[in-house]
């Protein structure tokens, strides 16, 4: 990047910085006797940031029974003007983003929870009938294939930390145990 470049770069930085002084001055007379009111709305959709840009969240600011919404991006045009109000309007956009985030974890989780239920009762089905007859026919004196007996014998289900490599380890058994299954039922006759 040429020395030009980046003194425009900066040029147009400081540029935004006063538009946005500037119009908070004209919308909000002076900006540094305004109090962060601890509240944030969820708007969806159709809100307006004082500076005029669209936003979902307003972090409502007030001075003399006024009220008027911020956006999460002109918290830091605050930094220079209300030092104050800056740090709660950063405090609050930071809790808001981690409540955000668990939102988004738990409703995650909740997903992966209503596939891996009915995944994990098709596994212990699939598990419990070969297991069944292996068990059966190892009692009647008969050999079994390899793969059935490691399956009944050794056949260890592990525990998991994250549900979506769970959810993969019932995927990838279920996998395997269907064509077990057939293939012992072909072979060995359907358990009693």
């Amino acid at each position: 990047m040429s020395k030009i470049a980046s003194l425009e770069g900066k040029i147009n930085s400081v540029e935004k910085k006063l538009w946005h002084e500037a119009n908070f001055i004209q919308v909000l007379g002076d900006p540094s006797k305004w109090e962060y009111t601890g509240e944030v709305v969820d708007c969806l959709r159709g809100a307006y940031c004082i500076c005029g840009h669209a936003i979902r969240y307003r972090f409502l600011i007030s001075y003399n029974g006024r009220i008027e919404g911020v956006g999460s991006e002109c918290i830091n045009h605050f930094q220079n003007i209300n030092p104050e109000m800056f740090e709660s309007l950063k405090l609050a956009d930071e809790k808001l983003k981690k409540e955000i985030a668990e939102a988004k974890k738990k409703a995650h989780e909740l997903e992966l929870n209503t596939k891996i239920v009915p995944l994990k009762e098709e596994y212990d089905a699939l598990l419990k009938v070969i297991r069944t007859r292996v068990v059966q026919l190892r009692k009647e004196g008969r050999y079994v294939d390899y793969d059935l007996y490691i399956t009944v014998y050794r056949h260890k289900t592990k525990e998991f930390v994250r549900l979506g490599s769970y959810l993969k380890y019932l995927q990838t058994q279920v996998e395997y145990l269907k064509p077990l299954k057939d293939k012992m039922i072909e072979k060995y006759g359907i358990p009693q």
